[in-house]
C-alpha cells in the first residue's frame, strides 16, 4: 500500500500535519495503524461474505442398481454394508424412516442432508459425525453422498477431509468405476470425479444493485453454477447463494477445487467493491435500510420466515460495514439456521402452526439481537 504524503487533510498537506506529532515515528505509526485498520475491515468483510464451504463426493457400489430402482431389501443391504464401514464411535447411524418429520426438516435446514434424501425414506439413511462437519447420505440419488463442511472459504481443507474419507470407503467397498469415465453416478453431471465443491456466499449488495445477473452469466461460461440456499431448485433466501461446479467430468479434483475457489474469491471481490461504493455514495439510504431492519428484529412480536431472512440479511450487511457491532462471532449465521420453521418447532418441542411459530421466532430473534447486536454509537 502506497502512502501519498502530498495529499491534503483538514486543509493542510500531510507533510505539514506531521509536524503536529511529537516525532516522525509517532506520525508514521498512526499512518500504519490506519492502513492496517482498513485492511482489517476488508478481511472482516470478506469473511462475512463467504459463510461456509462444502465438498460432496458421489459414489456407488458396483454390485447394486442405482437407488431409484432398488427394492427395499437391496436398499437395506446397501445401508448395512456402508454403515458397517464407518466408526460408530464418531458417527451416528440415522434411518430416515424412523426420524420424526420435524427432525427431517431440521437436518435439511442445517444442511446435513438434502431434500432428495427424503423422497424415499424407507430406503435412505445418514451417517452423521458428532461435530456435524461430515455427513454421509445413503441411497439418495447415489448409494453414497459424502459431504464435508467447514466455515468460511476453506475448500482445500474441506477437500482434504473428504478425500481421506473417500479413499477409506474405497478401500472397504467395491465402488462402480470406469477406467475412462471415472466414478459412475446416477446423474451424468456427476460422472467422473463425482465431486461437487460449493461455497455459500452472502451477496446483498450485488443483488440490490441488480448486478447478480452479469456475475451469474460470467460464472456459467466457465462451467460453474449458482443455486439457492438449500441447493438445486431452491430459493436464495436472505441473499444467500451456493456457488459450485456444474459438471464433474474432464477435470481433476484439484482443478475443480481451484476453479471454484478462484470464482468465489472473484465474486467476493465484486461484492466487496459494491458494498464499499454503496457506503461511500449512498450512505444514508444504506444506513436507513440496515437500522430499520435492526430495529424491527429487535422489537417485532410476530415474524415470518421470509421477513426474517430479508431483514437479517440487512443486519448481516450492517455488521460487515461496521454500522452494527456483534458481541459474539458468527451469531447471525447461527441465528439464520436456528429460527427456520423446524428449528423453531424443535425449540417449542411440538409441531406448531405458522402463527405460533412466527410468535416464537420473534421472541428468539429479539433475545439474540438485544443481547448480541448493538447499533454503532
Amino acid at each position: 500500500m502506497s502512502i501519498n504524503l502530498s495529499c491534503r487533510k483538514n486543509g493542510l498537506p500531510v507533510r505539514q500535519q506531521s509536524r503536529r506529532f511529537a516525532d516522525v515515528k509517532t506520525f508514521f505509526f498512526i499512518i500504519i495503524c490506519t492502513a492496517a485498520s482498513n485492511v482489517g475491515m476488508e478481511v472482516c468483510m470478506s469473511e462475512s461474505i463467504a459463510v461456509s464451504c462444502r465438498v460432496r463426493l458421489a459414489r456407488n457400489l458396483s454390485e447394486y442398481h442405482f437407488p431409484h430402482i432398488l427394492d427395499n431389501a437391496k436398499a437395506n443391504e446397501v445401508k448395512k454394508r456402508i454403515s458397517e464401514c464407518m466408526d460408530r464411535r464418531s458417527y451416528s447411524f440415522i434411518d430416515i424412516q424412523s426420524l420424526p418429520n420435524v427432525d427431517r426438516l431440521l437436518f435439511i435446514e442445517r444442511h446435513l442432508i438434502s431434500p432428495d434424501l427424503l423422497k424415499q425414506p424407507e430406503k435412505s439413511a445418514v451417517m452423521l459425525k458428532k461435530d456435524e462437519t461430515v455427513s454421509l447420505m445413503i441411497n439418495e440419488e447415489d448409494h453414497i453422498r459424502l459431504q464435508c463442511m467447514l466455515d468460511g472459504l476453506r475448500l482445500d481443507e474441506v477437500y482434504a477431509l473428504a478425500e481421506g474419507i473417500g479413499k477409506y470407503l474405497e478401500s472397504q467397498l467395491k465402488l462402480a468405476r470406469d477406467k475412462s469415465l471415472g466414478y459412475l453416478t446416477a446423474c451424468p453431471t456427476n460422472l467422473g470425479t463425482g465431486l461437487r465443491a460449493s461455497v455459500m456466499l452472502h451477496l446483498p449488495a450485488l443483488k440490490h444493485t441488480n448486478k447478480l445477473g452479469g456475475v451469474f452469466s460470467a460464472l456459467n461460461k466457465v462451467g460453474l453454477t449458482v443455486r439457492g440456499i438449500y441447493g438445486e431448485g431452491t430459493e436464495a433466501l436472505g441473499d444467500m447463494y451456493q456457488l459450485s461446479n456444474r459438471i464433474a467430468l474432464g477435470q481433476s479434483e484439484q482443478e475443480l477445487i481451484s476453479s471454484v475457489t478462484r470464482a468465489a474469491q472473484k465474486t467476493i471481490e465484486n461484492e466487496t467493491k459494491v458494498r464499499e461504493n454503496l457506503l461511500r455514495n449512498d450512505n444514508i439510504a444504506v444506513s436507513d435500510r440496515i437500522y430499520r431492519a435492526y430495529a424491527t428484529l429487535r422489537y417485532a412480536r410476530i415474524l415470518n420466515s421470509n421477513d426474517f431472512m430479508n431483514m437479517i440479511s440487512d443486519v448481516k450487511l450492517g455488521l460487515s460495514l461496521g454500522l452494527l457491532k456483534d458481541r459474539s462471532h458468527a451469531t447471525i449465521d447461527k441465528l439464520m439456521i436456528n429460527v427456520q420453521p423446524a428449528g423453531v418447532m424443535k425449540r417449542m418441542n411440538e409441531e406448531a402452526g405458522a402463527q405460533r411459530r412466527d410468535i416464537k421466532r420473534a421472541e428468539i430473534v429479539r433475545d439474540c439481537i438485544t443481547n448480541h447486536i448493538m447499533a454503532k454509537e
